[in-house]
């Protein structure tokens, strides 16, 4: 059989059974100890070195302070003591990735950022285990390593009102 006749006779044969490419959305990969969080893009302001934090009085230990950020105040929040109740190291080299929702923006407080890559796009995990915080939708493996992806809207909530998981 010739090329030409092989296409249309797959032409005619109907459509390809072969699964789907699964669907993708950009995330941004955020780094604390050795845990690696999922940020979806569109809720990413922006990605920056750390600038220097003024602590605020009172301040749950997951509340590193407030900083400016382009003539912005925006409050920093330590995701290692969300999750493990220890500290983030803060390296010299350190990154604040600003994260809105309902036009409120917080700055994560990270070791290293690793850009944008692309989660299989999934739901909310409908069994959590019950020590997931509740601002972690899920969890994503990927090249070897597990995201755990952020509902910013869910973390703003708590980190506006204190509570840690």
């Amino acid at each position: 059989m010739t090329e030409l006749a092989s296409l249309v006779a797959a032409a005619h044969a109907g459509p390809s059974l072969a699964p789907a490419a699964e669907a993708t959305r950009p995330h941004v990969a955020v780094r604390t100890n050795s845990r690696w969080f999922a940020i979806a893009a569109p809720d990413v302001v922006e990605a920056i070195a750390l600038p220097p934090i003024t602590r605020v009085p009172a301040a749950p230990s997951h509340l590193l302070g407030v900083a400016m950020i382009r003539t912005r105040l925006v409050t920093l929040v330590d995701l290692e003591q969300l999750v493990a109740a220890r500290p983030t190291p803060q390296l010299e080299r350190g990154r604040v990735v600003v994260i809105r929702a309902d036009d409120v923006e917080v700055g994560v407080v990270a070791m290293a950022t690793r850009g944008l890559l692309r989660l299989p796009d999934g739901a909310v995990d409908e069994v959590a285990p019950p020590e997931r915080p509740v601002w972690i939708a899920r969890e994503v493996a990927l090249d070897d390593v597990r995201f755990a992806v952020i509902d910013v809207g869910a973390l703003i909530h708590r980190v506006l009102r204190g509570q840690r998981s």
